[in-house]
């Protein structure tokens, strides 16, 4: 139908029952999946706006984060954070603890914390460590690192440098199985922070002592 009138296609839209609007927004969806099939990332906020609205939070959160992905590479930070939050909310609603939920909060940290906002980065990272199925780690250690760089970028060194601490202690120590490059370059990154905090602190002698570890 073609509707010329908003006034006629909300008048329309109102007098369709719950169920029937669901299942036509779940229509709208998957057609829209269809036509976009090759490039989904153009018409992921609306397949999610729809897929939302038919009641289908799982997918529309997974479509929601996609789309804060793309708006992120378009530097459109503070759609990035919002589409993020308005996935976070749609999958807590059906499946509220799992490394999923992690990652978004982790996403959300991250936006956050490039976008200037410090405290509110950290809380979400924090929610991110909540969620994680193990306190150690290499996505732990990541999400301790994000928070020294919150406490680093508000001239906090001290915190940072506590940050930094629980971060090499999730690292924990490097791996003999498959994970052992992706430790070694989380090692590097708190390391190489590790010695710019240390110089905001004018602590040479432990500067050396990290530098002598990264020369190693």
């Amino acid at each position: 139908y073609d509707f010329s009138h908003e006034l006629l296609r909300e008048a329309a839209y109102a007098g369709l029952s719950q169920a029937r609007r669901r299942w036509l927004h779940g229509a709208v969806a998957r057609a829209l999946e269809e036509v976009h099939a090759a490039d989904l990332d153009q018409a992921a906020e609306l397949i999610a706006g729809h897929l939302e609205l038919a009641g289908q939070a799982g997918r529309a959160s997974a479509y929601y984060e996609q789309a804060a992905q793309v708006a992120e590479q378009l530097f459109a930070l503070p759609r990035a954070i919002a589409l993020t939050q308005r996935a976070i909310a749609l999958h807590l609603t059906h499946s509220p603890v799992d490394p999923v939920a992690a990652r978004l909060y982790e996403a959300l940290g991250y936006r956050k914390l490039i976008s200037g906002a410090y405290e509110a980065a950290r809380q979400a990272l924090r929610r991110s460590l909540d969620f994680l199925d193990s306190a150690g780690g290499i996505t732990a250690a990541r999400l301790q690192r994000r928070i020294a760089q919150c406490w680093s970028s508000q001239q906090r060194y001290f915190e940072a440098g506590q940050a930094i601490e629980a971060a090499l202690a999730a690292l924990g120590e490097r791996p003999t199985d498959g994970e052992e490059n992706a430790w070694r370059a989380e090692w590097l990154e708190l390391r190489l922070f590790q010695v710019d905090t240390l110089y905001f602190k004018n602590d040479p002698p432990a500067m050396q002592v990290v530098c002598d570890l990264l020369e190693g």
